[in-house]
């Protein structure tokens, strides 16, 4: 769950939900809406697909559903494994690390006329990326982080975090991947990303992370800064115990 910058607004993700309207996108032309019905009837068993909902915090303290519920878009995506609203509340990002036999996929929405419109969608690059295990939103909602908790660029699992910018449906590359940078006995498996508003600052967890040799894997944390479009650890690794 995530809650927005200004207190108001909360997202709630239930990834092993079953069921579902299927791709929340699609019923917003009148051709949508009849693939959606069809959609619904060739998937009416599904399976872990995942499901959102925001919700409006009143004056009063009384939650209201905010717009329409979200639903993943095929069995075992585990759509809303990780939820990140802006400030606002009226952006939002979801990670759905099961989409596409594992490969992981991240979408993103805005808050327009009474309903979520989904405005971006990028997936993970091999199968068992696991993209989307964890997402963050800045608060401006102009930056975006995702995890690929188990990419495996040097064999091992390493896991890597990317970084976008971009409004209106437009976003692009913020930097270069942040790659993990595990061994065979130590799989970083980044598992934990967070940005500043100003998109030049981000933080990441390996839960299974070991910066001290061996077998122990007792979890570590880095932090970055963007230095002429590359990301740059600052300060030393904090390693757990």
């Amino acid at each position: 769950q995530d809650l927005s910058g200004d207190g108001t607004c909360i997202a709630v993700g239930a990834p092993y939900y079953d069921g579902g309207m299927g791709p929340a996108s699609s019923a917003n032309t009148p051709e949508g809406q009849e693939y959606r019905a069809y959609y619904q009837a060739e998937n009416s068993a599904m399976y872990h697909n995942g499901c959102v909902r925001i919700y409006e915090i009143g004056c009063d303290g009384a939650s209201v559903q905010k717009g329409q519920s979200l639903f993943g878009d095929y069995s075992n995506a585990l759509f809303g494994a990780s939820v990140s609203l802006n400030t606002l509340g009226d952006h939002l990002t979801v990670g759905s690390p099961g989409s596409g036999g594992v490969m992981g996929r991240v979408r993103q929405f805005k808050y327009a006329a009474g309903s979520w419109q989904e405005t971006f969608s990028f997936d993970g690059v091999t199968t068992a990326d696991g993209l989307g295990q964890c997402v963050t939103l800045s608060g401006s909602g102009t930056f975006m982080a995702a995890a690929s908790a188990n990419a495996d660029v040097g064999g091992n699992a390493e896991g890597n975090v990317q970084i976008f910018t971009g409004s209106s449906g437009t976003w692009v590359a913020h930097g270069n991947v942040i790659e993990g940078n595990g061994g065979a006995a130590d799989p970083n498996h980044l598992s934990t990303v967070g940005i500043n508003d100003a998109g030049d600052r981000v933080v990441i967890g390996a839960f299974q992370g070991n910066n001290t040799g061996g077998f122990s894997m007792g979890g570590m944390v880095k932090a970055y800064k963007l230095v002429s479009g590359t990301w740059t650890q600052v300060g030393a690794t904090i390693d757990g115990t």
